[in-house]
């Protein structure tokens, strides 16, 4: 007892010098919020927080998502670093169909992630050929109506649809590319790129040209190869250049880091 009494003041002592405590388990730090609910009381909200930093497999993700479910029965609802981090655990774990299933059942869990953190989620899930997810989740950025999409939530869209392939999703696409125009959103390069991809993939190459002749000299990235890609298209009118479009170079953007502002991904 002396010596367990011994190492709980060296505890104390090292958090009262601000030393960082050992990093726990998801089970542990459960076991520790059950002491509070039990008691019929709140958990600390820097227990799920620490929950959802150490979330380091499937199983840990599902219990994370247990206990924000109980947050949820005080009325808690999750900030957005927690948001970004439950994503983030989902990402790493490759079961991006989770969060995004928490995402769109606002009744269940209140998530409104950051406009990275939707960008993050909509490309895992094009990653998994889950097309329809990514439009999904792009409905629910518009839905939540706390960030609004911009070119890159479209360019993100956009490419899952013709990746799909299919002419229902081609037509998607175009009806995306044309909410953009309409909503007066600024154009960027990649997604215009992805656009004339869409057109060039159904063998509507005249029009592809005739998109890259509208856009190109204004819809810029910070990507070269983007702006050459286009300029390639726009001036002379040959597609060949689309055959250097590496679909892989989109494949992996920065999973939703806690934010401290928001930022999007990829680059237009």
């Amino acid at each position: 007892a002396a010596a367990a009494a011994a190492g709980s003041g060296k505890k104390d002592a090292a958090a009262a010098a601000g030393k960082p405590r050992a990093k726990r388990s998801v089970p542990v730090i459960l076991q520790a919020m059950e002491e509070h609910w039990n008691k019929s009381v709140p958990a600390p909200k820097g227990l799920l927080t620490e929950m959802l930093l150490s979330a380091s497999s499937a199983k840990d993700v599902k219990l994370a998502e247990s206990a924000l479910h109980r947050y949820v029965t005080f009325n808690y609802k999750p900030s957005e670093v927690q948001t970004a981090l439950y994503i983030k655990a989902c990402i790493a774990q490759d079961v991006p169909e989770r969060a995004l299933k928490a995402v769109t059942n606002k009744s269940a869990v209140p998530m409104f992630p950051l406009r990275s953190t939707y960008h993050a989620l909509m490309s895992s899930l094009a990653r998994h050929g889950k097309y329809a997810g990514v439009l999904a989740c792009f409905q629910q950025m518009v839905l939540d109506r706390v960030v609004a999409p911009d070119t890159d939530s479209y360019g993100i869209a956009i490419r899952a649809c013709r990746l799909e392939g299919s002419k229902e999703f081609h037509d998607k696409a175009a009806v995306l590319f044309d909410a953009l125009v309409a909503d007066n959103v600024k154009l960027g390069g990649y997604t215009l790129l992805q656009m004339v991809l869409s057109l060039h993939q159904q063998g509507k190459d005249k029009e592809a040209v005739e998109l890259a002749k509208k856009h190109a000299a204004t819809a810029k990235s910070p990507l070269k190869w983007v702006n050459s890609v286009l300029e390639a298209v726009s001036s002379t009118g040959d597609l060949s250049a689309l055959k250097t479009v590496n679909d892989k170079k989109f494949a992996k953007p920065a999973a939703p880091a806690a934010p401290a502002a928001d930022a999007a991904a990829p680059a237009s």
